[in-house]
């Protein structure tokens, strides 16, 4: 996970992601985004497993997106933001982290979403969703 900076100087973690290129399917997007903002490039892209849409302010603008969030596997790796990645982005970036389900429910940082802990829960114990599942802020 990442830790970004928002408005206020409010940190949060969040995974990476982003918009769509014109042209550019979710999985696409998606493998472009983990590339530019974790450097990864050999990981396997699993099943959409939530969605939310959420809108926020950021540099001046306020933006509507729909996320929708995929099962990521990969072995472990030193994320780095890659040159590709828009200086916007690299500016907000505070941190990558390694993140356990049990930390992630024991620490006092906020998650976006909100709920991750039981989230990853859920997919621990249940395996992903058969359709993507509305997971709210």
């Amino acid at each position: 996970m990442m830790k970004v900076e928002t408005v206020a100087e409010i940190h949060v973690w969040i995974a990476p992601g982003g918009g769509l290129e014109p042209g550019e399917s979710e999985q696409e997007g998606l493998r472009r985004e983990i590339a530019e903002e974790t450097g990864a490039r050999n990981f396997c892209l699993g099943p959409p497993l939530w969605n939310r849409k959420h809108e926020f302010s950021w540099n001046g603008r306020t933006y509507s997106q729909n996320e929708v969030y995929y099962l990521v596997q990969a072995d472990h790796f030193e994320p780095v933001m890659d040159v590709a990645a828009s200086p916007d982005e690299a500016s907000a970036c505070r941190a990558f982290h390694w993140w356990s389900i049990d930390a992630i429910a024991r620490s006092v940082e906020k998650f976006a979403p909100h709920n991750l802990h039981c989230l990853l829960e859920s997919i621990a114990k249940n395996g992903p969703p058969d359709k993507p599942i509305a997971v709210g802020a």
